[in-house]
């Protein structure tokens, strides 16, 4: 990336992170503090029903559940319980409360902006450290993830400690540094896989041509790399595949891995994929600073780019779920933040800091109405809980039609009226009226 050295915005980093820190739990505290209602609901409730079992289970891999099979369980290890083992910790450790599900989260969020700024600055300088680092946190959908009971954040968090210390590996060649990148690895993939495609570019670029030359790689890094990363991924998903319920791996199968061509065909493959990255992300005049950021890219920033549209080949379920969006919001944050600094410049030059000021207090106000969206809340659900503690005993088993279909299906493992009233049961399916 290019040196921008001329103009420095904050020049002490500890005052920056500080600064920027604080600007996260500030927009973040609001979401912090309520129960797992926003708009990302079904995940969450997903996530914290699990976390319930599975501390329920003594920490075991037969508490990996959902209770929408009567009595019995419906297996549904889609992560490797790294993230649900933390939050289990401070269940025991303190109350059980999904508030310790949405702390880890923001902990992790904020450990990745700190990761993210020192990334940046080490390819270009503290002003474009700040300013991708600013983007990151006022983008709507990172709002959303901060706080959220998920497992997204913690992956990033890793996947930003795999770039970096791959980065620092480059100075080195350290094979120490390597298992470091390979753990990593292995936390973010167990934690949430689709998190390392858009970054997969990135780090084979790094790992094979570390100096912008091809290097062969040592039989003795890629033993490490098998050992810390490769076999204990793969031995995981195929453990996990019999584990999770039969009736749950075909339709997992259509959202994660590659899934149906034909989507590409269909105008709106497209169209929600792009009106989810504008309100998301860009915030709309973000993506005049996008379109300037991507101008005369380094290779690095090439590859960057070039994970985006991988993800969306590999992962389906991105173009329907909006949440997906926050694994590729740093690649966007950064090009935003070069993109905004040449418009900046060039009009500064023209004196037009009236056009300057207007754009960027026009991503102010659109990111503020996009926080809003993604953070209102389900309003229905703790009135129906409260409701259903009163005509139920919490032995009953219950019959559900759970109306939230998350633009997929009705029904189905929809998991968030059983987690909020406490009850097992079973969702009625899908119908055709």
């Amino acid at each position: 990336m290019e040196k921008f050295d001329k103009i420095s915005l904050i020049e002490r980093e500890k005052i920056s992170l500080v600064f920027l820190s604080v600007l996260m739990i500030i927009v973040s505290f609001q979401d912090l503090v309520v129960p797992p209602l926003a708009t990302t609901i079904w995940r969450q409730a997903q996530t914290a029903m699990i976390t319930d079992n599975f501390v329920r289970e003594g920490f075991s891999f037969n508490g990996l559940y959902v209770n929408l099979k009567g009595k019995e369980k419906l297996m549904m290890a889609y992560e490797f319980p790294i993230y649900n083992f933390v939050v289990g910790v401070f269940y025991k450790a303190i109350n059980h409360n999904p508030f310790w599900g949405k702390l880890v989260s923001l902990i992790c969020s904020i450990t990745t902006l700190i990761v993210f700024y020192k990334l940046v600055k080490s390819y270009s300088s503290k002003l474009l450290a700040f300013l991708s680092a600013a983007f990151l946190v006022f983008t709507p959908i990172s709002v959303l993830m901060f706080t959220a009971f998920q497992p997204d954040s913690m992956g990033v968090m890793f996947v930003m400690f795999g770039v970096y210390f791959i980065n620092k590996w480059r100075e080195t060649y350290n094979i120490r540094t390597i298992a470091l990148v390979s753990i990593c690895l292995l936390v973010c993939g167990l934690c949430k896989f689709p998190i390392l495609v858009p970054y997969f570019p990135l780090f084979i670029l790094l790992y094979f041509f570390p100096s912008g030359k091809f290097r062969v790689p040592k039989a003795a890094e890629l033993l490490v790399i098998t050992i810390l990363f490769v076999v204990p991924f793969i031995a995981w998903y195929l453990y996990r595949s019999n584990l999770t319920d039969p009736t749950l791996v075909g339709g997992e199968n259509k959202m994660f891995f590659i899934g149906d061509l034909t989507r590409f065909l269909h105008l709106d493959f497209y169209i929600k994929p792009a009106m989810m990255m504008t309100v998301m992300i860009v915030c709309g005049t973000g993506f005049i600073y996008f379109l300037n950021g991507i101008r005369k890219p380094s290779t690095v920033e090439l590859v960057l780019l070039a994970g985006i549209p991988l993800y969306y080949f590999v992962i389906p379920t991105v173009s329907d779920q909006a949440y997906y969006l926050y694994s590729i919001t740093p690649i966007i944050a950064v090009f935003m933040a070069k993109g905004a600094y040449y418009v900046s410049v060039s009009l500064q030059r023209k004196r037009a800091s009236f056009i300057n000021y207007s754009l960027g207090i026009s991503f102010l106000l659109f990111s503020i109405f996009g926080i809003n969206h993604v953070l209102r809340t389900d309003k229905v659900m703790l009135p129906l809980a409260e409701s259903v503690d009163k005509a139920t005993k919490p032995d009953d088993l219950v019959f559900i039609m759970n109306m939230h279909d998350r633009g997929v299906w009705v029904g189905g493992p929809n998991p968030e009226v059983v987690y909020f009233i406490k009850r097992s049961g079973w969702n009625i399916q899908k119908f055709n009226a």
